[in-house]
């Protein structure tokens, strides 16, 4: 017993004897690529099944699949210190309190963003904007298979990281945070599922062009996009006193010839 023997292509593993009588095989499989470490776990039964029926002693007893695994001493050891050492560096945050992330938008979930194109959008019910203004900003995903968990929503300018105006949410699955000033984003309260986020921000007095939304969204934990970007938003406070100034000189100019008329 104990005799290694080869069940399929590139498939090698060892004969054992079990205490009851049975034969069974136990394929040998490396843990780690490059290492040369190798090690023997419970027969998968239909890869061994072919090799049994084809043996001129068949294999009396093949056990189901095991994940029990015999591992190297050390790397045994290398891997429990990483899994304990890991809820030290990874932070989840489902109840949406990050405001650790306010500046960069960033979470702080251990993995990398995502490079490809993210499958959500962000919009805004207007293109520009006056003082203390309402726009609605809504968050939504373009494809079923990756609805919101999380998210994080800031109004910029760009290449800037102070979030500008304030945010009023109406349903429970928002709430306001204090990046720069009280309000200046908003995020999720719960991990929940969501295909759509609608908030309403509330522009700055200031005049500042060029305002754009900026959002992160979470899958999961592994899986999120960041610099999500919706269009930009322009001051509209000088175009809309120049047409307030244009319209009073028209009515000014239609009461004058009024009165002329009448008075001739």
């Amino acid at each position: 017993m104990g005799d290694e023997v080869q069940y399929g292509p590139g498939k090698r593993g060892k004969i054992n004897e079990k205490e009851n009588g049975g034969l069974f095989i136990r394929p040998r499989v490396t843990i780690l690529s490059g290492t040369g470490v190798s090690t023997y776990l419970g027969s998968p039964k239909s890869e061994v099944q072919e090799y049994m029926n084809n043996r001129e002693n068949p294999i009396l007893d093949i056990p189901e699949y095991t994940n029990s695994v015999k591992m190297n001493p050390l790397i045994q050891f290398s891997v429990i210190t990483f899994l304990t050492l890991l809820p030290l560096q990874v932070t989840a945050y489902p109840n949406g309190k990050v405001e650790d992330a306010c500046v960069d938008m960033l979470p702080r979930h251990g993995y990398w963003t995502q490079n490809s194109s993210a499958p959500y959008i962000l919009t805004t019910s207007k293109t520009s904007y006056l003082g203390g203004e309402k726009i609605t900003v809504t968050l939504k995903n373009t494809t079923e298979e990756y609805p919101i968990e999380g998210f994080l929503i800031q109004a910029r300018q760009p290449d800037s990281n102070s979030a500008l105006g304030s945010f009023k949410v109406s349903d429970s699955y928002a709430q306001n945070l204090t990046c720069t000033t009280a309000a200046s984003a908003v995020s999720h309260t719960s991990d929940m599922a969501k295909s759509i986020v609608e908030v309403t921000w509330i522009a700055p007095k200031a005049n500042i062009s060029n305002i754009q939304f900026r959002a992160t969204v979470v899958r999961n934990t592994s899986i999120f996009w960041t610099n999500i970007y919706g269009p930009n938003l322009t001051y509209a406070g000088s175009s809309a006193s120049c047409m307030m100034a244009s319209l009073c000189i028209t009515c000014i100019s239609i009461l004058g010839s009024v009165l002329l008329t009448i008075s001739s």
